[in-house]
């Protein structure tokens, strides 16, 4: 049975920002190279992560303007469509397969809900398409139709990235308010053909909510840890430092940097 390598959980301060994004992709990468599965966990100062298709939006500057008012940093990131938001009340988690492990997508994803549904078996949680929250999709995972995590998939080489940012603390309700705000701005001009999100701030919850007690960050990556240790599936390890893999996550570091260099000449 494959293992998963569990690295410690790193949070990420606006100088270092486009790093875990550099992380995952080696993770990644090496995941198909190595035949190896990766766990790489992460939170941010505030951040909003926007996505490709945000790009199209009328008026991104205003909304983009709006969130750096409200004391948030903005990056695009390399996976997934729309903005979502990072802080440290905010779990970040990546799943990195070699690809002949991940037949399709939906089997992907269904690794993750599992090992999400065994860290928490006293909430039923569930996949579909949260309509009304930030970055929806068809594989939100939600707990009383109220949205608790979104998922999206990346492929980088021979590897397979699962991907998943979860709440567990904080005031989600904010947040929401925070991108329905940001699209109601940038989308004032009506002349796109993608519909974005109409985000109603109440669709989505936090773990701490549902559980009626403060819940944190290392709470939730010890009972993931558990679970995998039961299932024979966790080991820890040292990431080997070599010249090569140095070289790769400097690679991937340039090319989320560029990214948002040609970002933010745009704006």
């Amino acid at each position: 049975m494959m293992q998963y390598t569990q690295f410690a959980h790193d949070h990420y301060t606006f100088e270092n920002i486009y790093l875990p994004f550099a992380v995952t992709d080696t993770f990644t990468q090496c995941a198909g190279e190595l035949n190896q599965c990766f766990i790489h966990t992460w939170s941010t100062d505030p951040l909003v992560i926007l996505g490709m298709r945000d790009q199209q939006l009328a008026q991104f500057k205003k909304g983009v303007d709006f969130l750096h008012e409200q004391g948030f940093e903005t990056i695009i990131r390399n996976a997934g469509g729309l903005a979502v938001v990072s802080d440290p009340g905010i779990l970040n988690l990546t799943l990195a397969f070699p690809k002949q492990m991940i037949t399709s997508i939906e089997e992907g994803y269904q690794k993750l809900l599992d090992l999400l549904q065994a860290s928490f078996p006293q909430l039923t949680i569930q996949a579909g398409e949260i309509a009304d929250s930030y970055c929806p999709g068809s594989y939100d995972l939600s707990v009383n139709h109220q949205k608790i995590a979104g998922l999206a998939q990346r492929r980088v080489a021979n590897g397979v990235a699962v991907m998943m940012y979860l709440s567990i603390n904080g005031n989600q309700e904010l947040r929401g308010k925070l991108i329905q705000t940001f699209y109601q701005l940038a989308e004032s001009e009506k002349n796109q053909s993608f519909s974005f999100p109409k985000v109603n701030p109440k669709s989505m919850i936090t773990i701490s909510e549902l559980l009626q007690q403060e819940w944190t960050l290392k709470q939730t990556i010890d009972q993931l840890a558990k679970q995998l240790t039961i299932s024979q599936q966790f080991k820890t390890s040292q990431w080997i430092q070599s010249n090569q893999l140095e070289s790769l996550l400097n690679q991937r570091f340039q090319s989320m940097l560029k990214r948002n260099i040609a970002l933010k000449e745009g704006l």
